[in-house]
Order: C-alpha cells, then sequence, then structure tokens
C-alpha cells in the first residue's frame, strides 16, 4: 500500500523557495500516478475474474437447464446426478461471488482510479499557470493531501 508523505503545512510555510514547493507537488504526483495505476490493475484484474465467472456461472445454468430438458424426455440417473453437480457448482460460483463482494470491489476501484486521473489532470493544469505564489502553493498542496485523503477514505487498499 502507497502512504503519502506527511506534511506540516507549517513546515511549508519555512520552505523559502518555490522550487522547493513544487518538489512537494512533483512528489505528490508521483504517489498520485502510482495509486492511479495500481487501481487500474487491481480493477482489470477484477474484471478478468468477473468475466470468467459470469462466464462459468452462464455455461453451467445451460448444462443444468439441458440436462433438465433431457430428464424430462427420458429418465436416466445419470442426466439427474449432472443437473444436480451442474446447479451445485452455479450456486457455489454465484455464492462466492456474492461473498467476495465481486461487483462492488470492481466498481470501488474503477471510481477511485478515475479519482486519481481526475486528481492529476486538475493538478497539472493548476501548475501550467504561471502566477502561482507562495501561498497558493501552500494551498494547493493542502487541497492534494485532502483529496487523497478522502479518495483513500472511499476506496478499497
Amino acid at each position: 500500500m502507497l502512504h503519502a508523505p506527511s506534511l506540516d503545512i507549517d513546515g511549508l510555510v519555512s520552505l523559502t523557495p518555490l522550487q522547493d514547493k513544487r518538489e512537494v507537488i512533483s512528489e505528490l504526483m508521483v504517489l498520485i500516478s502510482q495509486r492511479k495505476h495500481s487501481h487500474y490493475k487491481r480493477y482489470k484484474c477484477l474484471q478478468h475474474l468477473q468475466n470468467v465467472v459470469n462466464t462459468m456461472s452462464f455455461t453451467l445454468q445451460t448444462f443444468t437447464t439441458t440436462t433438465i430438458f433431457v430428464v424430462l424426455q427420458e429418465y436416466s440417473e445419470v442426466f439427474v446426478y449432472l443437473g444436480v453437480i451442474f446447479s451445485t457448482l452455479c450456486l457455489i460460483l454465484q455464492s462466492l461471488r456474492i461473498g467476495y463482494k465481486l461487483d462492488e470491489k470492481l466498481s470501488r476501484f474503477h471510481v477511485s482510479q478515475n479519482q486519481y486521473e481526475e486528481l492529476l489532470r486538475s493538478v497539472n493544469l493548476t501548475l501550467a499557470r504561471n502566477n502561482l505564489n507562495n501561498s497558493s502553493m501552500i494551498s494547493l498542496i493542502s487541497e492534494i493531501n485532502m483529496l487523497l485523503s478522502l479518495i483513500q477514505d472511499s476506496s478499497i487498499e
């Protein structure tokens, strides 16, 4: 897990050169970019897992339905057992998916990845302005820290 460097706002005021504050912002941007990338990788992994689980579940449901129709046409113990096995496996897959909260985790990682991306974009746009003075740099660092903590609180680590 990546942690934001603890930044004391009073300590930032003592950093006189604007370049030092830009370096702190640059470090924060690297941290944000790492978190964004980490959440994107987790999102893609969970998305792939969800696709596999859904495909397996639908396949098992199809096999279960087919075996039920075969049993109705001609009674055979083999098809009864197959139907029970397929429906049990399907139920287990769905239970694991619900118990693991796969859909919720997928959504949270996607949202937090987008929030990190939006924060990066916002900081880059703010830094593109040339009229940033000492106090505006300090307020920007404070805003970045506040937004980072809000995103981290709402996301799954």
